[in-house]
């Protein structure tokens, strides 16, 4: 499918609350990028009851709504790049407020760096209910992101990789992403579905556009607000979410070969010295056993995967 259109702008939602889609929306209707060069797209992932076109009320922007019936973020980015015809695919979750100017400097990023595939940005957080300072270990794993200036490279290192929210790719990087997980059950497992907390897709992404031989970047021009929500900051979510991403990197860094089993081991070590250095506190313990759980079970479900593959 191809197009004039510079951007493809694509929501993946599940059971998104109503007031914070309004506010995304709200905050996409006032880019100042033109509007006849971007589209916007909806993917309504298996939400109940559907979502309808109510939720545009007030929002003079076209929206498009897809529903997609398969569970999870990886079905749901799939799909988003299927539905869309732009040169670049712009990802958005249900709780991000783009700044207004958040296409803009894209564009701008784009011109500049041509050799750049892929672009993410700072995302500061937007707390419901002022969170206790004992949560702060856990904050990293809430996709809040600090930037400076604006860094890229074309070899696999951790602090350009995107995070999912507002991360933006040229097309054929998504193509050879979507291409790419349709037989390999070791990455589409990864991404948030249903309950789960899993993660990983967004670096998937990044890791794809590095094996293409082209960039990857960060930007603080780019920037959004991340909107957390009161049950995010509860004791039982940051457990789940700090294990679930340590647990999807640790399976996708094996999936990609940039640990072996004692690269794990080392990185269980290196969370350890955190613990009693910094973080000797029951917080940090709790942390630390996520933390460390994770590692386990991404090396386990690496294990369980290659035995799998090996018997078909």
């Amino acid at each position: 499918m191809t197009s004039g259109l510079q951007f493809s702008v694509v929501i993946c939602a599940h059971n998104p609350r109503p007031d914070y889609l309004g506010r995304v929306l709200a905050h996409l209707d006032a880019q100042t990028y033109p509007r006849d060069q971007w589209e916007l797209v909806l993917i309504d992932n298996l939400s109940a009851p559907p979502l309808s076109n109510q939720i545009t009320e007030g929002i003079s922007l076209p929206l498009r709504i897809v529903r997609e019936e398969t569970p999870g973020l990886v079905a749901a980015r799939a799909r988003g790049m299927i539905e869309t015809s732009g040169a670049w695919l712009v990802y958005v979750d249900d709780d991000n407020l783009l700044n207004p100017n958040y296409l803009e400097e894209l564009q701008r990023l784009i011109l500049t760096h041509p050799h750049v595939a892929l672009w993410s940005g700072e995302i500061r957080p937007e707390f419901e209910v002022q969170p206790p300072n004992r949560t702060k270990p856990f904050w990293v794993y809430l996709a809040i992101r600090e930037v400076e200036g604006t860094q890229w490279s074309n070899v696999a290192i951790n602090h350009t990789l995107p995070c999912g929210a507002g991360m933006a790719m040229r097309r054929e990087v998504m193509t050879n992403w979507v291409n790419g997980i349709k037989t390999d059950a070791m990455r589409s497992c990864l991404g948030r579905k249903g309950n789960s907390l899993l993660a990983g897709e967004d670096t998937d992404i990044g890791l794809t556009a590095y094996a293409m031989g082209l960039g990857v970047g960060i930007s603080n021009t780019m920037r959004l607000v991340h909107l957390i929500a009161a049950r995010r900051i509860e004791d039982r979510y940051l457990r789940k979410i700090a294990y679930s991403v340590v647990y999807s990197h640790s399976l996708l860094d094996l999936v990609y070969r940039r640990v072996t089993f004692m690269g794990l081991l080392l990185r269980m070590a290196m969370f350890t010295r955190e613990l009693f250095s910094r973080n000797r506190n029951m917080t940090g313990v709790t942390l630390w056993w996520a933390q460390v759980c994770g590692i386990a079970s991404g090396w386990l479900r690496y294990k369980s995967l290659v035995k799998q593959r090996q018997e078909v």
